[in-house]
């Protein structure tokens, strides 16, 4: 969650590092003059939760950028309770770095 824009939630906030000079970090920090408190270090495809502990999932940029988006939706599912939400911000493919990458295939 970032901390210029925290929609509002009282969330538990998931990163993959606590390094404050990555390249979004310093995004964040330059926009809002703080970064978000990280909950948990983890990957979002691998996190160490029970089944069905949340009410919902957001991810807001996130998704793109995993080597296999389908693992992470597929994990995110596992932890959402029974009508629970998953929720995406994602960036117009057509208007990012990874306009010329093949689009994840579902499996078959």
């Amino acid at each position: 969650m970032p901390a210029f824009n925290p929609f509002g939630l009282q969330t538990f906030n998931v990163n993959c590092t606590l390094e404050k000079e990555a390249t979004y970090k310093r995004c964040e920090t330059s926009l809002s003059g703080t970064s978000a408190k990280v909950d948990l270090v983890a990957f979002g495809d691998q996190l160490p939760f029970a089944d069905q502990q949340w009410d919902f999932v957001l991810s807001s940029h996130v998704i793109e950028h995993f080597y296999d988006p389908i693992r992470a939706l597929q994990e995110w599912y596992r932890l959402i309770k029974p009508g629970g939400t998953i929720f995406l911000i994602v960036p117009h493919k057509d208007r990012t770095r990874d306009k010329v990458r093949l689009r994840t295939r579902l499996p078959s």
